[in-house]
Formats: structure tokens, C-alpha cells, sequence
């Protein structure tokens, strides 16, 4: 489930799959080189008002609509997710969610592949370490902002929401989505040891209609 694989040099779809936003990027590898290019890289918000499966649905329009057709992917790889025993009630909107990105990989012509890894993997592979200092889940945020910045440069502060058409803060969700990106380039078989982060690579992409 969770083991890295060489997937080609073609344009890869990277997530970070959330209830309220999917972060995302789209990156492609030079095995010669062992340089990893950036291509594109944003944030999918989701209305505060839409069900689960409407969420699923923007997602699947996303991947076939945008990432597949404007960016030419043959892959895709999400962050991997493990159930917490102590908190399974309710709906599993991660898992659930990571089904209908599997489905809307057999709607390409030729059905695109799909990988997941597991943050402590990526985060491995990056030498992302737990603040300690810190509580809640900026505990691993804010190292993981901290050593993807230090690697792609500064991100912009603020992005626009595609639901509202206004800038706000950019989220966590975005720096997840580039560490999975890193994380899996970077390890074995893959072994990137430059990452670039293309100018404008940064997107607003409007997935409201």
C-alpha cells in the first residue's frame, strides 16, 4: 500500500485529502538527473454547506477535468490514512473520499495508476520531526511548512479561495500535499536530490461550477 515505486517521468498528481480542502501538486522527475520539477501546486476548498458526496465529486471533477486533461497525469499518489481506533464512529470522509479518487482513475482512456504513502513515511524522507513545543496538530504543520520552505523557498502567504473568490490564509493542507510530493521523489527508488518549484506554479483553479 504504501511502498514507493518508480513511476515514469510523466506528471504525477500529489494529494493531501481533507474534508474542508484537498491540497494538491502535480510534479514530474528526470531519473537521470535526479531532478523533480513542480509543476503546479494549489488548494481545493470545499463549501461549507455541501455533503460528503458532493466534496467526492469535486474531487473527481478536479482529477479528470483539470489535473488529467490540462496537466496530462499518469498518476496519482495520496497521502496514505490509517483509522484511529479510538475515534471510528461517524463517517470516514478521508477513506471514503480516497475510493472515489481510485474510481476516477478508470474514467481515462487508459486508467491511470494509484499509490498512497503514509505521512511518517514522507515525513521521514524529509527529516520532518514533531515540535514538541507545540500542541495539536501544528505540531507536525509547522515543521512541515518550515522544511518545505526551506526547500522550494517561500510560499505565498495567501491564495485564493475557490469557492469565495477571496484570498486567505494559505493552509497547512498545501505544504502537505508538496511534502508528499518531496517525500516520495526523494526515496528509494526515486532518489530526487533537487526539487524545483517552476515560477507560477502556484495555482488558483476555479472548481466551482
Amino acid at each position: 500500500m504504501s511502498k514507493v515505486e518508480y513511476l515514469g517521468d510523466e506528471p504525477t498528481l500529489f494529494l493531501d485529502i481533507s474534508s474542508t480542502c484537498t491540497g494538491w501538486a502535480v510534479a514530474s522527475m528526470d531519473r537521470k538527473t535526479r531532478k523533480a520539477k513542480i509543476k503546479k501546486a494549489g488548494v481545493m476548498w470545499f463549501h461549507k454547506d455541501w455533503d460528503h458526496g458532493r466534496k467526492y465529486k469535486e474531487i473527481q471533477d478536479f482529477i479528470l477535468n483539470v489535473a488529467y486533461i490540462q496537466f496530462r497525469i499518469q498518476n496519482i499518489v495520496a497521502e496514505g490514512y490509517m483509522v484511529n481506533p479510538k475515534r471510528a464512529m461517524g463517517t470516514l470522509v478521508i477513506p471514503e473520499a480516497t475510493g472515489a479518487v481510485k474510481a476516477s482513475c478508470y474514467e481515462a482512456v487508459i486508467p491511470l495508476g494509484f499509490r498512497t504513502i503514509l505521512p511518517q513515511s514522507w515525513r521521514s524522507a524529509l527529516g520532518i520531526k514533531k515540535n514538541k513545543k507545540i500542541a495539536g496538530t501544528k505540531a507536525w504543520k509547522e515543521p512541515t511548512k518550515e522544511v518545505i520552505e526551506n526547500i522550494l523557498g517561500k510560499l505565498p502567504e495567501k491564495i485564493m479561495n475557490n469557492i469565495t473568490g477571496k484570498e486567505r490564509a494559505t493552509p497547512y493542507d498545501l505544504y502537505d500535499a508538496l511534502g508528499v510530493c518531496l517525500g516520495w521523489l526523494s526515496r528509494e527508488p526515486n532518489n530526487c536530490t533537487e526539487f524545483v518549484l517552476e515560477e507560477g506554479a502556484i495555482a488558483n483553479v476555479d472548481q466551482t461550477s
